[in-house]
């Protein structure tokens, strides 16, 4: 059971700060006690603040050794999970599918919208030679090396790694800053590029399927919440950190 589920490293370091000061103003309380006391007795009487002082310190130490322990797990687990995605090139070779079909749905001229019911295999409803030809090209595919160029498992593929991601961050167990760092530009690009189809694939009443959904008439309208709730966490402070792209 990990301390960080319960409280971060932050307010263990404020707490260790607030316990400080009080252990600070019993020394000085116990220092200006002595310095004018005259007597044995009165110096006897600085004693108790100055042992309660020094337990003070020492909690207020076991608070923020506490608080750079959170740090360092929270560190290692984001360099951790920035070691795998980088080995992980299969990875990679999804999120580029990706991209060839974003762009290959802008180049043709065809909104996420028109091609999202073609996501699985109903292309024989449809009479858009354009749209024929990407799903063609981008679903059950074979590939020159023999691998699926399907976009569909492409998005599961990076959709579950961001969905990790988020998971990870809201029990508290990695360092979002290091992976907002190294992944923003991904999972901005990602997520924008596949918003669109994340109605359709949680067999969404509103997104006006007119045909049998693969998963029949079972919503899922859990799937891939973890990646709207990363986008709320970091779209604002992309569109901050590069204004350019949104002026």
């Amino acid at each position: 059971m990990k301390l960080s589920k319960y409280v971060s490293e932050t307010t263990l370091i404020l707490i260790s700060i607030f316990i400080f000061i009080i252990a600070v103003g019993m020394t000085l309380f116990a220092v200006d006690v002595t310095r004018n006391a005259g007597n044995s007795y009165a110096t006897n009487n600085a004693q108790g603040p100055y042992i309660l002082a020094s337990a003070l310190l020492a909690i207020s130490g076991i608070f923020l050794t506490s608080a750079v322990k959170l740090h360092s797990e929270a560190r290692d687990e984001a360099f951790k999970v920035l070691r795998q995605s980088t080995d992980d090139t299969n990875l990679y070779k999804h999120m580029r599918v990706i991209r060839d079909f974003d762009r290959t749905l802008k180049e043709s001229q065809i909104s996420p919208s028109d091609f999202a019911p073609y996501l699985y295999d109903d292309i024989n409803t449809c009479d858009n030679p354009k749209i024929i030809k990407i799903h063609n090209n981008f679903l059950s595919n074979q590939t020159s090396n023999n691998q699926r160029a399907d976009i569909v498992v492409s998005i599961f593929k990076v959709g579950n790694f961001f969905e990790e991601i988020m998971i990870a961050i809201e029990q508290k167990e990695i360092n979002e800053t290091m992976l907002y760092e190294f992944y923003n530009g991904m999972f901005i690009r990602f997520y924008s590029q596949i918003r669109h189809y994340l109605l359709y694939l949680r067999n969404d009443p509103s997104a006006n399927i007119n045909h049998v959904h693969s998963h029949g008439a079972t919503r899922v309208p859990e799937l891939f919440v973890g990646l709207d709730k990363l986008w709320e966490r970091w779209a604002v402070r992309y569109s901050n950190d590069f204004p350019e792209l949104y002026g």
